[in-house]
């Protein structure tokens, strides 16, 4: 079972999508402070279908190998049937997180295994995109699913009834030309209250970016807006520039709800080159990419003031606040 680097098949996009977390001193790890990227290796057996990934950790401080860890995101039951092995041991070894038996390990790996479970593998939104880049590159090496064949597709809901946050898999998706709703192949069904109607659910953030990548036809970024992690550092929560509510910020003083919103209305006033989720489109796909917005969210903004709109008191308010952030920021 050959493992090779995602970054092999899809570099551009391992450039802008491979995990990186800074771990700062008195950061509660036991590791040295220093940059370790986590660099995605998925297996290139034909017809292979083990949906584990290999992190192969590098230290800026060492430039070296520190540790390879395998992850798998399904059930145990799904590794046990895959292998036919009831033995718990196997099994927890292959959905892991574990270190790799036969692989080079420093004497920083077990620290590092403890960052990937406690940090890494806590980002839901992470572990999406490795089923994302899984599925690329199997599609890669198999080539895409063919007519007839089943499609899994994961989509995260709220349910209106009970207000339950699930998981659910729709199976294929299209969308309808006429009345630009979604229409699913499975039923959906909430796990609390039963059989649900698409007007009895809610799409979360993380179901609206699956959507997206589920209806359009071309390979999007997901909508992520931590790129990095970054421990042992206090500046990364405090007012969002947006909402004015206390969350955890990306560096433009957004949480991740505002920044979707900013995204959005950058998409809807066609800015290509600031869009996060327009990042690495082909211009032949942005206008269908900008309907889409459109189709799920309406097209008034959501975040961009229009000129003739709030050019009063309220931005001098947020750019003192930037200001008083940033220099915060400086005295650390």
């Amino acid at each position: 079972m050959p493992f090779i680097l995602f970054h092999d098949l899809f570099p551009d996009i391992a450039e802008r999508e491979n995990r990186t977390i800074t771990v700062l001193p008195d950061s509660g790890f036991e590791l040295p402070a220093a940059e370790y990227s986590f660099l995605e290796m998925y297996c290139d057996e034909p017809g292979c279908d083990c949906r584990r990934v290999f992190f192969y950790v590098m230290s800026s401080l060492s430039e070296k190998l520190e540790a390879v860890v395998t992850y798998g995101w399904e059930s145990p039951s799904f590794y046990a049937a895959w292998v036919s092995e009831e033995d718990p041991f196997t099994v927890a070894e292959l959905k892991g997180p574990s270190l790799n038996v036969g692989s080079p390990q420093s004497k920083h790996a077990p620290a590092i295994l403890e960052l990937v479970r406690n940090v890494l593998l806590r980002d839901v939104s992470y572990i999406e995109r490795l089923k994302r880049h899984y599925k690329m590159f199997r599609n890669k090496i198999d080539g895409p699913k063919r007519d007839g064949e089943d499609v899994s597709t994961q989509i995260n809901f709220e349910c209106r009834k009970c207000g339950d946050i699930f998981d659910y898999d729709v199976g294929n998706v299209s969308v309808s030309e006429e009345t630009g709703r979604p229409h699913f192949e499975n039923e959906i069904h909430c796990p609390k209250c039963g059989r649900c109607s698409i007007d009895d659910v809610l799409l979360t953030e993380l179901g609206q970016s699956q959507l997206t990548a589920a209806t359009l036809a071309v390979d999007l970024d997901d909508t992520f807006y931590f790129e990095d992690e970054v421990l042992g550092c206090g500046d990364s929560e405090g007012e969002c520039q947006g909402c004015e509510e206390f969350h955890r910020l990306n560096d433009l003083g957004l949480c991740n709800e505002c920044s979707g919103k900013l995204d959005r209305d950058l998409i809807r006033k066609r800015d290509w080159d600031y869009s996060v989720s327009a990042f690495g489109v082909p211009p032949a796909e942005r206008e269908k990419l900008r309907q889409k917005v459109i189709m799920q969210y309406g097209d008034g903004p959501e975040l961009i003031t229009p000129p003739s709109v709030g050019a009063g008191s309220t931005g001098k308010k947020k750019k003192k606040r930037v200001r008083k952030r940033r220099q915060g920021k400086s005295k650390r």
